[in-house]
């Protein structure tokens, strides 16, 4: 399987470990300067020549392919089944921006403006910002504005009880009308063992807030995640079956070095 993403590789691992994948990088020195067609048909051609089962490719490149397109899985954040394992999108992507210069008439592009991908790329890039530069490849990064109606239908669907009463209130009306926005964030360990993420939706006014919060959650998992615990002398009792765990020292529950 070709893969030349470290998150998408990690999730992929952590869906299917028996995977065998492969960086284009270790065998076309120039791949990091070719562009998505270019990419899409190396790997297209690796596909019909059999060294390849399959790859990972952008859903917009799909259709460069000259043809009938081969077969396609789309890997998404599966919200109708929380037990399967989502994939949460690289930061930026599928986002297209549209640069002018200062003055230019930009009336009459409303028409193709959307005011919630805008709301997606500012937040997604101050996220972006606030992740170390070490883990960026390896974090994925989801921001949406979505109606409050298809919330509450998908945690319905998947009896998603913490949803509905924080959206609504005793009278079952909701407890702030218009938009909200999502927002996913998630570190995944070496060879998809492990993962620290947050989730929040909040108002579209709470934005800020909503985003600070985010970041500070999956900080304070990622830390966790990545210590190492040393035993705890006093108070393991309480800590019932995992009791354990507890009164021995342990290294880290998530390693993100591949090469560990």
């Amino acid at each position: 399987m070709g893969c030349d993403h470290p998150l998408l590789a990690r999730q992929l691992i952590r869906l299917r470990p028996d995977l065998k994948l492969v960086d284009p990088r270790e065998g076309v020195e120039d791949w990091d300067n070719m562009d998505g067609a270019a990419r899409t048909a190396w790997y297209e051609a690796r596909r019909q020549s059999g060294d390849l089962e399959g790859y990972v490719i952008p859903r917009s490149l799909h259709r460069s392919l000259p043809g009938r397109p081969p077969r396609r899985h789309t890997l998404g954040l599966h919200r109708d089944d929380p037990t399967r394992p989502r994939f949460v999108p690289p930061p930026l992507g599928g986002l297209s921006l549209l640069i002018s210069r200062s003055g230019f008439p930009w009336e009459g592009l409303k028409p193709l403006s959307d005011a919630g991908a805008l709301l997606a790329h500012r937040m997604e890039r101050a996220m972006l910002a606030a992740v170390p530069a070490a883990l960026r490849p390896i974090t994925g990064i989801h921001v949406e504005r979505r109606r409050p109606g298809t919330l509450l239908m998908e945690a319905a669907k998947i009896e998603d009880e913490h949803t509905i009463e924080s959206m609504l209130n005793p009278e079952a009306s909701l407890k702030t009308k218009g938009h909200r926005v999502e927002i996913i964030i998630e570190t995944l360990g070496a060879n998809g063992r492990g993962s620290a993420s947050s989730e929040r939706v909040f108002p579209v006014e709470h934005t800020h807030t909503g985003m600070v919060r985010a970041l500070e959650e999956w900080s304070e998992v990622l830390q966790a995640m990545t210590s190492e615990h040393q035993s705890l002398s006093k108070g393991a009792q309480f800590m019932g079956e995992f009791e354990a765990s507890y009164i021995e020292a342990h290294g880290a529950m998530m390693d993100l070095d591949e090469d560990r």
